[in-house]
């Protein structure tokens, strides 16, 4: 939540204006992620490795390849095809943090698969 935060605190503080077009892939990654964890936290009450549990996990993994994928392609962008350097330097690091956002969610996701094999 606290680089969510950063996010937005940095989009004002830069007064950004433009919305760039990653931010909608992003949050849909941060949607599909979410509701992911949710079903992966009613599987860890049941403490049973499924293949329910499998799946979501390797779906968490895959959407945050897909963020990865957004990172490189968008950043790539900003550096061939941008003409203002602090444009560039402020898009980069909103960037850099909406790529950790993606990181933490599959992090979230080990740790719940851990927990239940471990305890499962």
């Amino acid at each position: 939540m606290d680089k969510i935060e950063n996010v937005i605190h940095n989009i004002v503080i830069y007064k950004i204006g433009k919305k760039e077009k990653f931010l909608a892939g992003f949050s849909e990654i941060y949607e599909k992620t979410s509701e992911d964890l949710v079903m992966l936290m009613a599987n860890l009450a049941k403490q049973k490795y499924t293949e329910e549990v499998k799946k979501l996990v390797i779906h968490v993994h895959d959407l945050e390849d897909e963020g990865d994928a957004i990172f490189i392609h968008s950043v790539s962008d900003l550096f061939q095809n941008g003409s203002d350097a602090l444009y560039i330097i402020k898009w980069k690091d909103i960037l850099e943090d909406l790529e950790k956002i993606a990181d933490k969610f599959q992090s979230v996701s080990n740790s719940i698969e851990g927990i239940i094999v471990k305890f499962g």
